[in-house]
């Protein structure tokens, strides 16, 4: 699943690169999100199936630090 939306987020970020008109920017950039979306939904259920109960809080808590750290860091 992480790879595929993975490949299919860069497929759709060069096709809105690529765009003819907004409307194409618009769809394809809709796109791009949706499968750009999917570590982050799918990302705590990984980490509780990998984890054992006693050391799943630290792992979301640095598996969420970049989602936190993102936008302080990029501006």
């Amino acid at each position: 699943m992480y790879q595929i939306s993975n490949v299919l987020f860069v497929v759709f970020t060069i096709l809105c690169g690529e765009a003819k008109s907004l409307a194409m920017l618009f769809v394809f950039r809709f796109l791009a999100g949706c499968a750009g979306s999917t570590p982050l939904t799918v990302g705590a259920g990984s980490i509780s199936d990998l984890m054992v109960a006693s050391e799943r809080g630290r792992a979301t808590a640095i598996y969420s630090l970049g989602v936190l750290l993102g936008p302080i860091v990029g501006k």
